[in-house]
């Protein structure tokens, strides 16, 4: 089949992007008339300036976490009711999660539509903190710890948890094959791979999370060239989760034992 090909050769002498200095000039003016940093809202802010910092996400993204003193305006909820308080003089800024987010701009066209001046805020709320401004909501918050335990003596003999839930992360120490509720083990590799992801996946039940969760995952067996035995179970049960992943081939304190694994997963809300 034949195709057709395009072949664009560029003279590095030629000014290809050259814009007259007026539309230069007007194409950076609107930028800042329509756009606002970071920097500029907290130092507008500071100075008590006629602002009004609208949050144009969800409610439920708002609770979690905001700009102090914003206000949450959904942009699909924002008409002359909604808006009826704020005062028409001010300045709006409109913001959502960041650059991968376009409620801001959404939020920014339907307030300049209700008559108001608006600026939407550059890197959204990622930006905010990256730049390291404070926010208010329920992620603000001072994260909690809790550990998980399966009960078992070696916990405490040897002084570790079976998983750990830091905030959103959910660490789950290396797991192995056992049959808890039996105390007995299989002797085929993937049975136990099988087994390793149930007790795992216990853990993060009880941790409010799910294998659906997994970010990363990390595979210990004794022979790594037994490794694609255990494919089959890990497609089952990771082929639509595709976390990281790393195996390493390395000795285990039981002979009976043919794979550990462990998973870190990040809570989603």
């Amino acid at each position: 089949m034949l195709r057709k090909t395009h072949i664009f050769i560029f003279n590095s002498n030629a000014n290809i992007m050259r814009l007259p200095m007026e539309e230069q000039l007007k194409h950076y003016s609107n930028k800042l008339a329509c756009e606002i940093d970071s920097w500029d809202l907290k130092v507008a802010l500071e100075n008590e300036e006629n602002v009004v910092v609208i949050d144009a996400r969800s409610a439920q993204a708002y609770a979690k976490g905001h700009i102090p003193g914003a206000i949450n305006i959904p942009h699909r909820t924002m008409s002359s009711e909604t808006t009826a308080s704020i005062d028409p003089s001010a300045l709006v800024v409109t913001y959502c999660d960041g650059i991968g987010c376009n409620a801001s701009t959404k939020g920014a066209l339907n307030m300049t539509r209700l008559g108001f001046r608006v600026k939407e805020l550059m890197g959204g709320l990622e930006w905010w903190k990256r730049d390291g401004y404070s926010t208010e909501g329920a992620a603000s918050a001072p994260l909690t710890r809790r550990r998980i335990s399966s009960g078992s003596t070696f916990e405490e003999q040897i002084g570790y948890s079976r998983a750990v839930v830091d905030g959103d992360w959910v660490f789950v120490s290396g797991t192995t094959g056992f049959d808890y509720t039996t105390m007995s083990i299989s002797d085929s590799l993937p049975e136990q791979t099988e087994q390793c992801l149930k007790n795992i996946e216990s853990a993060l039940r009880q941790a409010d999370s799910s294998l659906k969760d997994v970010v990363r995952v990390n595979y210990v067996l004794p022979n790594g060239a037994d490794f694609e035995q255990c494919w089959p179970v890990l497609r089952t049960y990771f082929g639509e989760v595709r976390p990281a992943a790393m195996m390493i081939s390395a000795g285990l304190a039981d002979p009976r034992i043919k794979i550990e694994i462990e998973v870190t997963a990040r809570k989603r809300s």
